[in-house]
């Protein structure tokens, strides 16, 4: 009897540090990923100059969109504008979907919105006023709807659940990140930026 529950034991055991090791090979994985070794084809802990060449003529040719061999700057302003888009779009899913199981429901896709109305509704009666709002006549003419010179939480959020039925495209009730959709935002011309428009001393 000692016997069997002694090895009953080991089995245990060694189940157990397989399963460390598992676990400690997915973090290692992970923080290779994060500092650049995602590129280490071979996986042998190193990155050879055949594999750094490999990874950045890819990007190369995903940036190059005639495939003229060159990179023209439009074509460069363009992959830095489709990245920070793909940017948007990971935080807006990652702070929309709050239960973390991969979709947005209407109730996640608003909670930002109901709780700005709440913190405009200073008094509390479920209706915005004027009173309350930072540029009454142009947030009025937009928002109230029904002309009564306020606005209640459904005006309040016509316009954000209408984002999210335009992009819930097989009308299940609920957005998956496929789903979402974000624009790509070109840089207005003369804008500067704090650095450039910063006066010298």
């Amino acid at each position: 009897m000692k016997i069997l529950t002694a090895v009953c034991v080991m089995v245990f055991m060694f189940s157990l540090i397989n399963m460390n090791v598992s676990a400690a090979e997915q973090i290692v994985k992970k923080e290779k990923q994060k500092s650049g070794f995602k590129i280490d084809a071979d996986n042998d802990g190193k990155i050879s100059l055949d594999e750094w060449k490999a990874d950045y003529t890819a990007k190369f040719k995903a940036m190059d969109s005639d495939k003229d061999g060159y990179l023209t700057k439009e074509e460069m302003q363009s992959s830095r504008r489709k990245k920070k888009a793909v940017q948007r779009k990971e935080r807006i899913f990652n702070t929309s979907d709050k239960d973390k199981n991969g979709k947005i429901t209407k109730d996640e896709w608003c909670a930002k919105r109901v709780d700005l109305f709440k913190t405009l509704d200073k008094n509390g009666d479920n209706k915005i006023d004027k009173t309350e709002l930072k540029n009454p006549q142009k947030q009025l003419a937009v928002l109230d709807k029904d002309k009564n010179k306020t606005v209640s939480m459904d005006e309040f959020l016509a316009r954000t659940l209408k984002k999210f039925n335009d992009q819930d495209v097989n009308k299940d009730g609920v957005l998956v990140k496929d789903e979402i959709k974000v624009k790509e935002r070109k840089r207005k011309k003369g804008k500067k930026t704090k650095r450039e428009g910063e006066s010298k001393k």
